[in-house]
């Protein structure tokens, strides 16, 4: 995030704000407690006379100022962190994009410990053959309060939430595929063996079925593929 003054028209000037997509993606996805892929979409304007905008402007000023003028956020990382973790936060919250939705749905309490290890254990073998005793052992957790804690924080099973984090997989490599990659080899590295079943959810989840949205990448190629 790198603020910088750009001189217009003789004596005004601008104040430009850098944000690197890659810190806005952790943030979001570390957020909705789930991995973001594709484009996030933000609304192009956002309204600095606005409570959030005013806050965000004057943000950004004292950013630029401890970089530029007195430098004070160069011999503090942590405080530098801190200030570009909060502008992001008010873009994500204060701005609309493709997840939004999904930000204002999130329960108002953080997930408790146990539901984290869940997570971080599904994300890390995503394309594993896992069960829910899995789940609970590395929750550390009981079944039971397992399932309980989902349901409450999440809205639905750990199973169900697996599953979505596996489709958002699918989704991604059918984006990024080649064209000689099928729906059925994406499907089944990630654990998908109904292809029935799995068409279904997708298309539930996606809007379309799989093999659209693997034309629709093939069709972006810059070769024409």
């Amino acid at each position: 995030m790198i603020p910088a003054p750009i001189p217009i028209n003789g004596d005004r000037e601008h104040l430009s704000l850098i944000i690197d997509q890659s810190g806005v993606v952790r943030l979001l996805s570390a957020m909705l407690e789930q991995p973001v892929s594709g484009s996030i979409d933000l609304a192009l304007e956002f309204d600095l006379c606005l409570e959030a905008g005013l806050a965000f402007s004057r943000l950004t000023k004292i950013l630029a100022t401890g970089l530029n003028d007195d430098a004070s956020l160069l011999q503090s990382p942590a405080a530098l962190s801190s200030l570009s973790t909060g502008l992001i936060h008010l873009l994500l919250e204060n701005v609309p994009h493709r997840f939004s939705g999904a930000l204002a749905r999130q329960p108002t309490l953080p997930s408790p410990r146990h539901i984290r290890r869940a997570i971080d254990f599904m994300q890390a073998n995503l394309s594993q053959s896992i069960s829910i005793s899995d789940i609970a052992q590395a929750s550390q957790v009981g079944i039971r309060s397992l399932q309980e804690g989902f349901k409450r924080f999440k809205g639905m099973s750990p199973m169900a939430y697996l599953a979505n984090l596996r489709l958002e997989a699918v989704h991604r490599d059918l984006i990024m595929a080649n064209s000689a990659t099928t729906v059925a080899t994406i499907a089944q590295k990630w654990g998908f063996t109904h292809q029935g079943r799995f068409s279904g959810d997708y298309r539930k989840s996606y809007g379309c079925l799989p093999s659209q949205t693997l034309r629709s990448g093939h069709s972006s190629d810059p070769d024409g593929r």
